[in-house]
């Protein structure tokens, strides 16, 4: 039987989507790629920055950046991506429902395929089948994700990277760094986006992969294999194995094949009948390229989650003139400086950054307190000492016309002790030195490395 024609996306707002409509639906194999494609790419960053250099050592870096060690103190990054968490908001959004919150994947996302909700329609037992339509499949390897993630995600995002150009800048205007730092009238991020998924359509179309589930990548010897699948796997070769990484078995039916089609909601009419065609071609209304999602998250319209891995500036003259092992070196500082506030998965992964400015809030406000109140000390030192001397000076007056003039200096030098004590206690008050919380430090400095300021300036 032939698979089913994607149909337009619906004209129901996602919030007012009837659950059970959504409920009964099946997730194309396609977007799932593509959501593990996202948290891939962070993954392998994640690995890059990393002092491991070895093959096995990558692969077990690689395992534990996506699924996560509670051993090592490793947050997962599928499950940070399912929630949304940091460079993964490009992929959701946020909905409220009557039980709360539902994270709908973005429209511009889908390409048609319908409304899709993170929790209910993908999971992260889903997203960790190394077949995704075999629900007995066993969970998808260290090896398998790294070849996957290099081969097929970063890979694609660095073609998609390579034709940026060609939408300056009619379309983006481009930083010092080949961030996205403008676009032009009439133009959005999502128009980006779709330029950008005409010409990889285009690209790949070229390559003979284009509309292809299992590109063609390096071979690997079928004796390395052995001892990373589970039995089943091991006689797989490179190219057969991202195939049953990407979901490509048929056994079960939980995962929908969608047929590219010309089918295309308002949207993409828009977009279609416009004259500006960099790329000289229209991809379907929902052909996705391998690491669309990937690109959304981390490509050059992201600010600070722009990857390094991405950005071609990364391989200037002077860089390419220091030599191998610097450079690596050079990689390792600077992603660790800017991954340290959101995208560092160890123990500082445990609050996300805006828990970490809300807790840098309240701290702000304590110490706020304390210097009223510190205020507020001085202020009564302050009258006690005035009430004191004018006491002082009416028993100095009445000194010379008292008959019992020793009580009367015996009160005057008792006030006078009372001022002393008072004026020392002012004056440390005044000395002491303004303290900054710590937690407003340390929120104040992942911020300065998340921006990228120099600590120099």
């Amino acid at each position: 039987m032939p698979p089913k024609k994607a149909t337009s996306r619906p004209s129901t707002p996602a919030a007012q989507l009837p659950e059970t409509a959504a409920d009964t639906r099946k997730i194309p194999a396609d977007l799932l790629k593509n959501l593990r494609g996202a948290a891939l790419l962070a993954a392998l960053a994640e690995v890059y920055s990393s002092k491991v250099t070895n093959t096995d050592g990558k692969h077990i870096e690689m395992e534990n950046n996506f699924f996560g060690a509670e051993e090592r103190d490793t947050a997962s990054l599928l499950h940070s991506m399912l929630r949304g968490e940091g460079a993964f908001s490009a992929l959701f959004e946020q909905v409220q429902t009557p039980a709360g919150h539902d994270l709908y994947l973005r429209e511009h996302l889908t390409g048609g395929h319908g409304v899709w909700i993170a929790g209910k329609h993908f999971d992260q037992t889903v997203l960790s089948r190394s077949a995704f339509k075999q629900k007995t499949s066993a969970r998808a390897t260290g090896r398998a994700l790294y070849d996957n993630a290099s081969d097929i995600t970063l890979c694609n995002c660095k073609k998609a990277m390579s034709l940026i150009s060609k939408l300056v800048p009619k379309v983006i205007t481009l930083g010092e760094d080949n961030s996205v730092v403008g676009y032009a009238s009439g133009e959005t991020e999502e128009d980006f986006l779709r330029y950008i998924n005409d010409g990889m359509y285009s690209v790949l179309n070229e390559d003979g992969i284009a509309l292809d589930r299992s590109p063609a990548t390096k071979s690997t010897d079928d004796d390395e294999l052995t001892t990373s699948f589970e039995d089943g796997e091991e006689n797989l070769g490179s190219s057969e194995l991202l195939c049953v990484l990407n979901g490509d078995n048929d056994d079960e039916e939980d995962i929908e094949d969608i047929e590219l089609t010309e089918t295309v909601d308002a949207g993409e009419a828009a977009h279609t009948d416009k004259q500006f065609k960099p790329f000289g071609v229209v991809a379907p209304a929902n052909y996705r390229f391998p690491g669309y999602f990937a690109f959304a998250c981390f490509g050059p319209t992201r600010g600070v989650y722009f990857l390094d891995l991405l950005n071609p500036s990364g391989n200037s003259v002077e860089q390419l003139k220091v030599g191998k092992k610097t450079s690596r070196v050079a990689h390792r500082e600077k992603e660790a400086k800017k991954l340290k506030c959101e995208r560092e998965y160890s123990t500082s992964r445990g609050i996300r950054m805006e828990t970490k400015v809300q807790l840098a809030s309240i701290a702000q406000s304590e110490e706020s307190a304390s210097m009223r109140q510190k205020e507020s000390r001085i202020a009564v030192i302050v009258s006690i000492i005035a009430s004191k001397e004018k006491a002082r000076d009416c028993k100095m007056q009445l000194l010379a016309h008292a008959e019992d003039k020793q009580k009367l200096f015996f009160d005057i030098d008792s006030l006078n002790d009372t001022i002393d004590i008072l004026n020392d206690e002012l004056k440390q008050l005044s000395e002491e030195k303004r303290e900054t919380s710590k937690i407003v430090q340390a929120v104040m400095r992942e911020a300065e490395q998340s921006m990228g300021v120099d600590e120099n300036n």
